[in-house]
């Protein structure tokens, strides 16, 4: 048999425990439930030691090898605390289990109350992921409720927290319960740009025979929006219309309707089907407005304002727009806002209003850096760009072009960073700073290409044949040229002058000639 050291981490901790007091022992099995614990924490586990008691067994535990400490107290190493906490999702530790995780729900709640930003933020996840171990349905919800706020704010890393808190009770969640927690992180999975992956995970949810009508129906309506941005309209509109049947047939789901219907719309309008798109659009808004839910009746006036600019009529397209603002001023949405904002700033370009496109794409672009929303400070800053170009400000449009960039790979959106590359380019064009042109058009035609974006990448390397067209040769070609006519020039006039000489008769040898012709040409350059 191999010594303690060579055996797993959780094993060897089992040896240790097995030599210690039964008191000690199962306080360290219950410091496996919370992630860290403190004093506090170890108190609201074991109510009935005394406060003396509690800080002599954090003593004791602090010199233990496999517990960390810093300023927040102590922690089990990872693999300790998971070979422990699995133990305590074992049916026979039920009781104990809930008991501790109501006790420890109420202590992070209570924190909660009493603390702002971090420790705040802190406290709600902790009471998340205890509210599960007591009750499931309730623990879920606010799970749901935090990943909404999250995602809401572009704060992905958070996401990413809270789906990795609640994985630690795979195995122990009811089969609904992890079928949607597939489906969240699926969703940010495409947030993140990954496709493949969120793709992936909802079929995961369709190909599970447990999986309900309303799962169903939600991974349907995601599926179109990894296709929609694909660009493949025809699959997106197929799973959108599979996702509204399902809606329209599960009395639980109707609430759903409106934003389903506008998806729909903005496929088919995206596609070019304008009349089929203002039907869904409309019939999003008609039912938004029965339902009186702003946030739906938002985001369908802001889809019936952008199908109003595809149509060129940019007058329609402000008036809807104004609408979404009203509806998300009246819900108190301030973040959604700044989309509409956005949306704005292209329509007062259209018309062309540049005083009000640049305030429109500023507040936008203001909203979107408080929330820390990569995509949409991307999306606002290369229509600012627009606006500076306009004004005759290219060095500002080619920063703020730049930024843009930057940001759209971060976020690996290729599409748009090489669109916006593209009118990069045809800024430095307008500097005359070809070279600089040419390596933007060069790569914005090889992304656009690889993606598939015919259309675009045709109108790039049509910028690029037109700049090799009208300038040709480098600047540097052009000023040898030159060098080399004036040289021919000079040798021309020197030839002309020595045969003029010669048939005046004179008896000046050629040398003299040439020297004549010098002394003249200086006279000239001194006169």
């Amino acid at each position: 048999m191999g010594t303690a050291t060579e055996l797993a981490p959780g094993a060897s901790a089992e040896l240790l425990l097995d030599v210690m007091d039964v008191r000690s022992a199962k306080l360290l099995r219950l410091c496996a439930i919370p992630h860290r614990f403190d004093t506090d924490v170890l108190h609201t586990l074991a109510p009935e030691l005394e406060r003396s008691e509690i800080e002599d067994r954090c003593t004791e535990f602090s010199r233990l090898s496999f517990i960390s400490a810093d300023n927040d107290g102590w922690a089990l190493h990872d693999g300790v605390r998971r070979h422990f906490f699995s133990q305590w999702l074992e049916s026979q530790f039920a009781q104990e289990f809930a008991s501790a995780s109501g006790r420890l729900a109420a202590f992070f709640r209570a924190r909660i109350e009493r603390s702002r930003g971090e420790a705040a933020e802190t406290a709600r996840r902790r009471h998340m992921f205890h509210l599960l171990g007591v009750d499931q349905e309730t623990g879920f919800q606010e799970f749901v409720l935090l990943m909404r706020r999250a995602r809401g704010n572009r704060l992905f890393s958070e996401c990413s927290q809270l789906i990795r808190l609640v994985h630690e009770y795979d195995g122990f969640l009811a089969s609904r319960f992890r079928l949607w927690l597939t489906y969240h992180e699926a969703k940010l999975f495409a947030d993140l740009r990954d496709l493949e992956r969120a793709e992936t995970g909802y079929h995961e949810v369709l190909n599970d025979a447990d999986s309900s009508p309303e799962q169903r129906s939600a991974t349907y309506v995601r599926l179109g929006y990894v296709y929609n941005e694909r660009r493949n309209w025809d699959e997106a509109i197929r799973f959108y219309e599979r996702g509204l049947a399902l809606a329209e047939n599960t009395e639980s789901m109707r609430h759903t309707l409106p934003r389903i219907l506008h998806d729909l719309g903005a496929a088919y309008r995206d596609k070019g089907d304008l009349q089929r798109a203002e039907e869904l659009l409309k019939r999003s808004i008609k039912l938004a407005e029965e339902d009186d839910n702003l946030a739906n009746l938002a985001l369908a006036y802001n889809g019936l304002g952008r199908l109003a600019l595809k149509r060129r009529d940019v007058r329609a397209a402000i008036g809807a727009f104004e609408k979404s603002l009203d509806a998300l001023n009246r819900n108190e949405d301030v973040f959604r806002m700044a989309q509409v904002y956005n949306n704005l700033g292209f329509a007062y370009a259209d018309l062309p209003d540049w005083t009000r496109s640049d305030e429109y794409f500023r507040k936008s672009l203001d909203i979107k850096s408080k929330a820390g929303d990569t995509l949409g400070q991307a999306s606002a800053l290369s229509g600012l760009a627009r606006v500076q170009a306009s004004r005759g400000d290219l060095k500002a449009a080619i920063d703020s072009s730049t930024r843009a960039i930057d940001l759209f790979a971060e976020m690996r959106d290729q599409c748009n960073a090489a669109l916006v590359k593209h009118n990069r380019g045809k800024l430095f064009r307008r500097m005359s700073e070809r070279e600089r042109a040419r390596k933007d058009f060069t790569e914005a035609i090889e992304v656009l290409r690889t993606l598939e974006r015919h259309d675009e990448a045709a109108a790039a390397a049509g910028d690029l044949e037109a700049l090799d067209a009208r300038g040709g040769l480098p600047w540097w070609v052009w000023a040898a040229i030159v060098l080399f006519s004036l040289f021919v020039l000079l040798l021309l006039v020197v030839l002309v002058v020595a045969l003029v000489e010669t048939h005046r008769g004179s008896s000046r040898t050629a040398s003299d000639v040439l020297v004549s012709v010098a002394a003249r040409q200086c006279a000239i350059h001194g006169s």
